[in-house]
């Protein structure tokens, strides 16, 4: 509901007399803050999944996988996907 609140603010601070011109600054204002939300999450966002992503099954196979290796200085890597990191958080 707040998303709606916020609207409404917006709107009738921008755009009083609902002129063209003022329905023009809220489009713009809208894109632009669209358009730098996108940007951060692009800079931000990474291909990797976090660990509290993965199921427990998920897990429980890379654990199996890596205590059929003998010395954990060997990585395992499964679809371009180093688990190791994941080791010391499990």
């Amino acid at each position: 509901m707040s998303q709606y609140a916020i609207g409404t603010l917006v709107v009738s601070t921008l755009a009083p007399n609902k002129t063209t011109v003022e329905w023009r600054y809220i489009v713009f204002t809208t894109a632009f803050i669209l358009m730098l939300c996108n940007r951060l999450f692009c800079w931000l966002c990474s291909v990797e999944p976090e660990p509290w992503a993965l199921s427990i099954e998920q897990k429980f196979k890379i654990i199996t996988m890596l205590k059929k290796i003998k010395s954990t200085r060997y990585s395992i890597t499964i679809n371009n996907f180093n688990h190791n990191k994941y080791l010391l958080e499990l």
